[in-house]
């Protein structure tokens, strides 16, 4: 069976959450880098419709995700 959009964004908001928490224990800013503020917005957009979720938009959260890991050391 195929999530819900619901449990979609309640995945990518546990995902953001865990990279926050991650920045937090590094001392990186997280909230003024561009990528976290562009995944940030990604979620809400699909969260309001002005997005659909496929494959490409799961594929770029999770790169701008890896990339921003990377930004912060780990």
């Amino acid at each position: 069976m195929f999530p819900t959009k619901a449990q979609r964004i309640t995945e990518y908001d546990a995902s953001l959450y865990s990279l926050q928490r991650a920045a937090d224990r590094r001392g990186y800013a997280i909230d003024d880098d561009d990528l976290w503020k562009e995944m940030n917005q990604m979620v809400t957009d699909y969260q309001f419709g002005k997005v659909r979720h496929g494959p490409q938009f799961r594929n770029k959260f999770f790169t701008l995700r890896r990339t921003l890991g990377k930004r912060m050391g780990y």
